[in-house]
């Protein structure tokens, strides 16, 4: 008997230790990388109704709320309408009980080019799409690195990651025949079905 409450008192402590926040972060777009001027939104969902707070920390390592640039509809919701540099940092939610959500990279950059690459991470089995978007809003042709190394040997016009897989996680960047862009870290969930599309206009105008 006693051999089974001890196994019992072990599978209640496993249990527990296995517990998902009920706090999420949602982000959109769901981006890691911005121009300055761009605009995201970020909000808070505790038990399938908005709840919780949005959290900031810088790379000083300071804690506080959404930042200085945002205009927010109620302590669960911040809308940044006209990101600036300082607005870059790690964003989670966070409940009055000391629950917290997962954490988001917001990186605000004035480079030339940035890389469209999700904030929230994506889950095995699904395709993610990668662009390098260019100040003027179009998307360029461009190489694909994953941790440095190419992922093609030509310029593309977008980098499809098919049929997501734990071993996709990496650091990813693109570059253009002039300019690189930062690196972002993809990150893999497990789960059945995921989709995620980038949102940059495919070609530039014809002249």
């Amino acid at each position: 008997m006693k051999s089974v409450s001890l196994l019992l008192g072990l599978s209640v402590l496993l249990l527990s230790g296995l517990t998902v926040s009920a706090v999420s972060l949602s982000v959109s777009p769901n981006l890691q990388q911005f121009f300055s001027k761009d605009s995201v939104s970020l909000s808070c969902v505790e038990g399938g109704q908005t709840g919780g707070q949005i959290m900031k920390r810088t790379a000083g390592g300071q804690t506080g709320g959404c930042g200085q640039n945002f205009e927010t509809m109620n302590g669960s919701s911040c809308s940044f309408p006209h990101l600036s540099c300082s607005d870059s940092g790690v964003y989670w939610c966070e409940t009055s009980d000391g629950q917290k959500s997962q954490q988001v990279n917001i990186s605000v950059r004035d480079d030339p080019v940035i890389l469209q690459i999700p904030a929230l991470p994506v889950h095995t089995g699904s395709d993610v799409t990668l662009r390098c978007k260019s100040k003027n809003g179009y998307c360029e042709t461009a190489y694909f690195f994953r941790d440095k190394v190419y992922l093609s040997s030509e310029l593309e016009e977008k980098w499809i990651v098919r049929d997501v897989r734990r071993t996709d996680e990496g650091n990813y960047s693109c570059s253009t025949e002039t300019y690189e862009s930062p690196h972002s870290w993809l990150r893999v969930a497990d789960s059945s079905a995921s989709w995620w599309s980038s949102v940059c206009s495919a070609s530039a105008p014809s002249s």
